[in-house]
Parts: structure tokens; C-alpha cells; sequence
């Protein structure tokens, strides 16, 4: 009997171990910058104390948004110039809801950044720039396999950025790439969220273990 509950306890811990593995390979192999898996969430993300919407457990940070909602947060830890930035959304959503969720980099503040975007309902994503508040759409929004539509599910999100470039995945699969215009010195990072004013109801979306990696040397 000792010898099987041995076994079980290696067996678990071989299983979290690779589950681990599998997480930071997604994400790249550099060096950890930043990092938290927003069971309690750091205070350079500067969240409300008191939120109608966001509600902290051991899965993360969640928020319940009715139609018409939006919410963007960029993180106050620093700016980043070459990095990999990673982040698990778990969503649930009405049918054919248009609501998304957002990871964020080159950010100046909430008038000038970039975002990748996933419509969960729709397997849809799509890259936007935010310039001195005007909305522009340099990859346009596309269906992908990669991206998981099942409510419930969770997609990890990453960008890979290296000067002006950046490469964008779902899933450990790649999207897309493009070349951009980042900040001097580097942006802020951060995730946004939000849902439509046409969705039928409530989308939920649970934001975990969002980390920023130096890029490894060549």
C-alpha cells in the first residue's frame, strides 16, 4: 500500500512538473521578468479595492461583464522592449457573442497601445493599435483553429516582440506577424477585455498566470 501511494504521489508530481514544463515553453525559455498567476494580484496592476465586476480566487482574477462593457489595465511594473508576454483567459459567453479579451503590449497609456484580441465565441482574432484614442486594425480579424471556442475552455495567449516585430500565438500555434511602431524605451504590458453591445447576456472571463520573459540570447 505504501509503495502504490508512493507511485500516485510521484506520478502527480511528474504530472505538474510537465504541465509546468509545457507552461513555460509556451511562453519561451528566457529569463522571468514578471510574473503572477493573479490569485492575488500584484499592486502594480492598480485594481480597485471595491469591483462590481471582478471578483479573486485561487484561479485567478475574474470578470463578469453585462453587454457594452470594456476594461483595460496596464501594468505599472515597468516598460519592456524585447519579450515574450503570455497569459491564460478562460471564457465563457453567450451564443455568437462578440466579446473578447485582449492581451496588451507596447503600451503608452489608455489612448496609445496594441493588442492581440481573441473572440472565443467565433474562433476569431485580430491585432489593433490604439493611437492618441483612434482604432486601427493592422491584422485583420480571421477565423483560426488554434483558437479555442468551447465555453469553459481556456486559450493561452503570447507575443513575442523583438524591435519592431512582433508574432502572435494561441495555443502554442502561431497567428500571425507583423512590424510595428513600439514606444521609445519600450511599453507597458498589460490585458483588456470586453463585450458587445449586440451579445445575448453575460460573458465571464477568468485572466491567470500572465508573465513576461526576456527574450533568450541567440
Amino acid at each position: 500500500m505504501l509503495k502504490l501511494i508512493c507511485l500516485g504521489f510521484a506520478l502527480t508530481i511528474s504530472f505538474l512538473a510537465d504541465g509546468y514544463a509545457e507552461s513555460v515553453q509556451n511562453c519561451g525559455n528566457g529569463r522571468i521578468l514578471f510574473e503572477d498567476s493573479l490569485q492575488s494580484p500584484d499592486v502594480s496592476w492598480h485594481f480597485a479595492e471595491n469591483s462590481k465586476t471582478r471578483t479573486g480566487g485561487e484561479h485567478g482574477q475574474t470578470w463578469t461583464m453585462e453587454p457594452d462593457l470594456w476594461f483595460l489595465t496596464l501594468n505599472e511594473i515597468g516598460s519592456f522592449e524585447d519579450f515574450d508576454l503570455c497569459v491564460d483567459v478562460t471564457a465563457t459567453f453567450p451564443e455568437n457573442a462578440d466579446s473578447y479579451a485582449s492581451l496588451a503590449f507596447w503600451g503608452i497609456d489608455q489612448k496609445n497601445y496594441y493588442v492581440l484580441s481573441i473572440y472565443p465565441a467565433k474562433g476569431l482574432f485580430g491585432v489593433f493599435r490604439v493611437q492618441k484614442n483612434t482604432g486601427f486594425n493592422p491584422v485583420g480579424i480571421q477565423l483560426h483553429p488554434a483558437i479555442i471556442k468551447t465555453p469553459g475552455a481556456t486559450n493561452h495567449l503570447r507575443v513575442t516582440v523583438e524591435g519592431n516585430k512582433a508574432i502572435f500565438w494561441a495555443n502554442g500555434e502561431k497567428l500571425s506577424e507583423m512590424r510595428g511602431i513600439p514606444p521609445a524605451g519600450g511599453g507597458q504590458v498589460g490585458f483588456e477585455l470586453g463585450t458587445s453591445k449586440t451579445d445575448q447576456g453575460t460573458s465571464q472571463f477568468t485572466v491567470a498566470n500572465f508573465q513576461i520573459r526576456d527574450l533568450p540570447n541567440p
